[in-house]
């Protein structure tokens, strides 16, 4: 990943040409808000104020740590804790020489010890004298080497005890046992104290009179938690009858926790007594998650400020009345129901030039999830000079290259990386100059490009077969190592050679479309031996049974390679095509197809870095990287949100393209996006000017 210096340099070689701001919705939020969400969201929670003595139980072994330095405790579950404010004395020794009333002479002597090989002595001033001190030793046994050594050069000596008072800090105890100490501490986990159960991340500082302990927790968490409290003793069997009650006053809560952390950046509530599980209130909290009562300011922000929650407790029968919760608070209270979940702030923050037919945008925006950072390539296909292919690392399926590297190569304006791959090959299809590099996989979504420069989004599936005059095999795989009793084909993709072959394989060697060789594994002949793939040519490769369909053939036979695919790449002229997935969009509607496309949750759920290509009406081809996994910058998208923004952009057509760290994209040599790690790739889609 290239310094920020370097991606300022690109950015002016790209001559940005506009910066400024996209209203998404009617309202946006405050400053205050965005800071929070950027925090994750989480609130700062005062546990316990100035205890002389703080004793806790983790219910899960964690690992305590202190703030200054790389020291920590490891705590084990279930065992009590006691953490105190102590000011603790430690003794030490010197060895006493000299004492005069003189200081000149103390120093004299101070000098002469020092040329006698007794460094690091001092003059100490004690009623009068001026003593001369050798040393400073943490035990008493340490000083009588010393002492024997001044004895035998003519110098009398003697220890001396001293007394420091150490800094104060917090001690942790275990079982009686000092354990651990620092001014700051902190863990992740769940404790017990007081008979509450407390998870996040909890801090333990001192401060002037005692212990505060202070816990950072999920909004909602502190929402439910408060609740229990309040609504303790009542019977909660009765959801229905309390359900609009509940959701409506979590509401009120969430607005006076909010507008209570922006002011003080603190909260201190002593109706939370930690987590709860009572399962009516968490379902009905999370149901009103991110609402709050607000106004807005003359910005269009949201304004949140403290709401008396009493007035809600006075109009009991506006719940038997039938009303919902958003009724009941709008008769309440002065104010607007906003839901933060459908609340965006977006900005394009640089739409340049990179050459004329291609720009490069960067937008970001911040919902209620978190930040979230966009990188967009916007090729207009209009522009014939320029174009875009799938690329391989190194120039073959086995190739692993960094994107940068790739660009390099091809001597390409960009790229975004391309499909899935393993460490050998890529996991679906790849078609490049009408000739297939790798099958398709599941028969997942594929971008096809046809010889009059259109562009198809469609699931491929496929199926090849050996054609001579007497006989048709079907072959199972292209470029990779044939499975049990299977048929592959390796052409000049995978390299110079084909893999030396193993026992139970036969290969067949097939030039200008005649079969110049056919081959055995015998021992001591073809052993280790690799067979050079001819240029204008194959090699068939075929394990266990499957060889028997391979002796049907003979030297000198003429054969051909037939490739079927569906939809038909001969009538729709395909002359390249690349396969990710799951499909986006289609027909200028949200289309996800993870499960019809037989994706892992990894991929079709959460939220995470991603690639991504569309098609817009006006027939310009656009791709997407967007970082993620990283809070307060970049938190990534689930499949839903990625679609949601690319059907807001324009675009009718779309699929994902392979994503976590994998998910770059390099303009002009430089990666414009900031994945967590670089990440060396199989494949990628290039865009590329022709020259004249």
């Amino acid at each position: 990943m290239p310094g920020v210096n370097l991606k300022i340099v690109a950015l002016a070689l790209l001559m940005v040409v506009f910066i400024g701001q996209i209203p998404l919705e009617a309202v946006s939020f405050s400053p205050e808000l965005v800071e929070f969400i950027r925090d994750g969201k989480e609130v700062k929670v005062l546990v316990a104020e100035t205890e002389k003595e703080i004793s806790l139980i983790p219910l899960k072994s964690a690992r305590l740590y202190r703030t200054d330095d790389a020291g920590y405790l490891d705590l084990e579950e279930g065992k009590n804790y006691t953490f105190r404010l102590e000011t603790l004395e430690k003794d030490f020794y010197n060895i006493q020489v000299f004492a005069t009333r003189e200081q000149g002479k103390a120093e004299k002597i101070l000098l002469e010890l020092s040329e006698a090989g007794y460094p690091n002595g001092i003059i100490v001033e004690e009623k009068g004298l001026f003593k001369v001190r050798l040393g400073n030793y943490q035990e008493l046994e340490e000083c009588l080497p010393v002492i024997r050594s001044l004895r035998e050069s003519g110098w009398e000596g003697w220890p001396v005890r001293n007394r420091e008072s150490l800094s104060e800090s917090i001690y942790v105890y275990t079982q009686g046992a000092r354990a651990f100490h620092g001014s700051r501490l902190y863990f992740s986990g769940s404790f017990s104290y007081k008979g509450g159960l407390y998870t996040g991340k909890h801090y333990i500082e001192q401060v002037s009179r005692g212990l505060n302990i202070f816990t950072s927790t999920g909004l909602d968490n502190l929402v439910a938690g408060s609740m229990e409290t309040l609504f303790q003793g009542i019977d909660f069997s009765y959801e229905d009858k309390y359900s609009q009650f509940i959701k409506a006053y979590s509401i009120i809560l969430r607005t006076n926790i909010l507008s209570d952390y922006f002011n003080k950046q603190l909260i201190i509530n002593p109706l939370y007594r930690g987590n709860t599980d009572q399962e009516v209130l968490i379902k009905n909290v999370q149901a009103t998650s991110g609402m709050v009562l607000g106004k807005e300011n003359v910005k269009g922000e949201i304004e949140i400020q403290e709401l008396n929650d009493v007035e809600l407790f006075t109009n009991p029968g506006l719940v038997l009345q039938g009303f919902d919760y958003q009724q009941i608070l709008t008769k309440t209270y002065d104010s607007t129901l906003f839901d933060l979940k459908k609340i965006r702030n977006e900005k394009l923050l640089v739409d340049a030039e990179v050459e004329w037919g291609l720009k490069y945008k960067e937008i970001s925006y911040i919902d209620w999830q978190g930040p979230v950072f966009y990188t967009v390539l916007d090729l207009d296909l209009s522009r014939r000079r320029l174009y875009f292919q799938p690329a391989l690392a190194r120039g073959q399926v086995s190739g692993l290259e960094s994107l940068q590297a790739i660009v390099r190569r091809y001597g390409a304006l960009a790229a975004i990386n391309g499909g899935y791959f393993d460490t050998s090959r890529p996991l679906g299809l790849v078609y490049i100059d009408k000739t297939i590099v790798s099958e398709p996989v599941k028969d997942r979504t594929a971008l096809l490009l046809t010889e009059d420069n259109k562009i198809i989004f469609e699931r491929v599936s496929w199926q090849g077969y050996l054609e001579t005059n007497n006989s048709k095999v079907q072959f199972h795989g292209v470029n990779r190592k044939p499975g049990e009793n299977q048929i592959t084909v390796f052409n000049r993709y995978y390299g110079k050679e084909a893999p030396a072959l193993k026992p139970g394989m036969v290969e067949v060697v097939v030039g200008d479309n005649l079969i110049r060789e056919i081959n055995y594994y015998i021992d001591n002949y073809m052993k280790d031996r690799a067979t050079t793939i001819p240029e204008e040519g194959y090699i068939v490769q075929a394990h266990g049974k499957a060889c028997q369909e391979l002796l049907l053939f003979n030297t000198g036979d003429p054969i051909y390679l037939q490739n079927y695919f569906k939809p038909d790449f001969d009538e729709y002229k395909v002359r390249t095509a690349i396969s990710a997935g799951p499909r986006l969009l289609r027909d200028g509607e949200i289309s996800i197809s993870s499960r019809e496309e037989e994706f892992q949750p990894d991929i079709a759920v959460g939220r995470a870095p991603r690639s991504a290509v569309g098609l817009t009406a006006d027939n310009r081809l656009v791709f997407f990287t967007i970082d993620g996994r990283q809070p307060g910058y970049s938190v990534g998208v689930t499949l839903q949100e990625l679609a949601e923004f690319m059907k807001a952009y324009g675009i009718v057509e779309g699929m994902n393209l392979d994503g976590g760290n994998s998910a770059s994209m390099v303009v002009r040599g430089f990666t414009m996006n900031n994945p967590l790690t670089e990440r060396l790739i199989n494949n990628a889609i290039i865009i590329g000017k022709e020259q004249l």
